[in-house]
């Protein structure tokens, strides 16, 4: 994770809260589904690239 710069007179609080088992899942499916998104994006970009 980056670094977050807080503006002037701003104070940024990160709170951590649990998530529930139906959050959870839907986080982890869209985790498979962009890494998939991505390793075809990169397939592709390496096949274009070698020619």
């Amino acid at each position: 994770m980056g670094h977050l710069k807080e503006p002037k007179g701003i104070d940024l609080i990160v709170d951590n809260q649990p998530l529930n088992s139906k959050m959870e899942k839907r986080i982890k499916e869209f985790i498979k589904k962009s890494k998939k998104r991505n390793n075809k994006f990169l397939e592709k970009y390496a096949n274009t690239s070698e020619k």
